[in-house]
C-alpha cells in the first residue's frame, strides 16, 4: 500500500517481473488507463490494477501462504517511519479506509530480499 504501489507503472519494456499482490493477485500490470478499470481487480490497498498475460488470481490465504512459504523473491513495502538502523513502524492510520495490520510483518520476515519505501516529508 502506499509508494510501492507505483512499481508496476515503471518496469521498463522487454524487463520480465512477475508482480503479486498480497490479495490473490500473480501477475499484476501497471495501473489501468481511464476507462479500463475494472472494480473487482483490485491491489491491497483497493485501487484497481491490471493484470497481464498468464496472470492467476487466488485467494489471500493462498497468496500468504506463498508469502509465509518464502516463495518470495523480493518484498517492495511501504513504510510508516524507519529508523536510521532501518527498524520499520507499520501500522494503521486512524480514519484510513484501510483495516487492520495487513501483511507487513509477514511480508518483512518471510522475504530475504526487502527494500522499505517512505516518504519523507522536511518541515
Amino acid at each position: 500500500i502506499g509508494v510501492p504501489t507505483l512499481a508496476s507503472n515503471f518496469i521498463p519494456a522487454g524487463v520480465s517481473v512477475v508482480l503479486q499482490s498480497e490479495n490473490g493477485l500473480l501477475g499484476m500490470g501497471p495501473y489501468p488507463r481511464r476507462g479500463q478499470e475494472h472494480p473487482d481487480l483490485v491491489n491491497a490497498g483497493k485501487e484497481t490494477v491490471s493484470y497481464l498475460p498468464g496472470s492467476s488470481i487466488f485467494s489471500s490465504s493462498e497468496s500468504f501462504a506463498m508469502i509465509r512459504g518464502k516463495h518470495i523473491d523480493l518484498t517492495v513495502l511501504g513504510a510508516l517511519e524507519l529508523s536510521s538502523h532501518g527498524d520499520l513502524a507499520s501500522w494503521i492510520i486512524p480514519g484510513k479506509t484501510v483495516k487492520g495490520m495487513g501483511g507487513a510483518m509477514d511480508l518483512v520476515s518471510s522475504c530475504d530480499n526487502v527494500r522499505l519505501r517512505d516518504v519523507v516529508c522536511l518541515w
